[in-house]
């Protein structure tokens, strides 16, 4: 416990790090300006002075300017955080569900009445929250943090009752992801019903075993 406990203390502290830098990153990214005092002010940006005779390239550091000294251009530094987030950032559109899913997707809502409502992709966090102490709570999210479910029966009032995976070949390589979504879902006392990808499904069959996992969850 104390080791979980002194991990978590590094990875609280590598945050508060991280979080440092990048501040410290964009401060140095503003463009300060200059500040006059008297005859004398403090130009705190990169500048380029130019006295006819060449050009200097001037350090960030604190630069004594008097009136009398020669022009200086101040060339503020940009921050990326600063330039149009449309240059960086572009996107293009996904199929939200797989063939192998809209097939038993639609299965489902055939085979189930009216009194059950069924959602697909939907976050695990969604669904279940950390029950353990504060020391292994941030653990907990993480082990959560970025899974989801296929698909998620709930009743008329929304209120989740069954959880879906449907198992496709990558299943057979991330069995340990597998296991550790059935860990999670049983220790929240909500059922996990998986069905193997297939070309076609019973939709008899499919009612009896969702509706056998809800049975015994209320039992």
């Amino acid at each position: 416990m104390k080791i979980l406990f002194f991990l978590f203390l590094v990875m609280c502290l590598s945050v508060v790090v991280n979080l440092y830098v990048y501040w410290r990153r964009l401060q140095h990214g503003r463009s300060v300006g200059f500040s006059r005092g008297g005859s004398k002010g403090i130009i705190r940006s990169r500048a380029i002075s130019i006295d006819g005779l060449g050009m200097n390239t001037g350090s960030s550091k604190n630069v004594p300017v008097t009136q009398s000294s020669v022009p200086v251009v101040s060339v503020p530094v940009v921050a990326a955080t600063s330039l149009p987030k449309k240059d960086f950032y572009k996107y293009r559109r996904r199929d939200f569900l797989s063939g192998a899913e809209i097939r038993l997707f639609k299965v489902l809502e055939m085979s189930l009445d009216r009194r059950f409502r069924v959602f697909p992709k939907v976050k695990v966090a969604d669904l279940v929250s950390p029950s353990c102490n504060r020391f292994f709570r941030m653990a907990a999210l993480l082990h959560i943090n970025q899974k989801h479910i296929d698909f998620v029966v709930c009743d008329i009032e929304l209120v989740p009752l069954c959880a879906i995976e449907l198992d496709d070949r990558s299943h057979d390589f991330a069995q340990d992801k597998d296991k550790q979504k059935d860990e999670i879902f049983l220790s929240a006392g909500l059922p996990l019903v998986r069905f193997r990808n297939a070309s076609f499904y019973d939709p008899h069959e499919v009612f009896q075993k969702i509706n056998l996992a809800i049975s015994q969850k209320n039992a």
